[in-house]
């Protein structure tokens, strides 16, 4: 399986350009685009989902794809890339997610109550700036 076949059963999918895409996750009912796709070394493709912190083991077992169709066997002198994600890309995800927060609180300083659906995203992005964070801190 290629990458486009791979990218075709993702929803809501974005190119980041350079061998980078975002799409919503198929682990977690993802309503925004949480998943990081990151392609390297031409044929290695790097999985991490802000939202529930899915890697790409998991991904293909939601989506019903041996992850021996999708990834390359294990050559020699390949080197583990310990940061498969910019600081930038953190720091979106981080700059995001506290918008989000940053129009539920508003709304509430202003009277409005949350709505279940808008509380349940608060708490989505939460979860999202809390596996951020975790992630630039390892």
């Amino acid at each position: 399986m290629n990458i486009n076949q791979f990218l075709d059963k993702l929803q809501k999918v974005k190119s980041l350009g350079n061998g980078k895409w975002q799409s919503c996750c198929p682990v977690h009912d993802d309503k925004n685009p949480s998943l990081a796709i990151r392609l390297i070394e031409g044929d290695r493709l790097l999985f991490h989902c802000f939202g529930c912190g899915a890697n790409g083991i998991e991904i293909c077992e939601s989506l019903g794809i041996d992850p021996g169709e999708l990834f390359p066997s294990k050559k020699e002198n390949h080197k583990r890339e310990s940061r498969p994600f910019s600081a930038d890309q953190i720091l979106n995800c981080l700059a995001y997610e506290g918008g989000i927060i940053e129009m539920a609180a508003a709304d509430i300083v202003n009277g409005k109550s949350l709505s279940v659906s808008d509380f349940k995203r608060v708490e989505l992005a939460r979860a999202r700036i809390k596996v951020a964070i975790d992630y630039a801190s390892r």
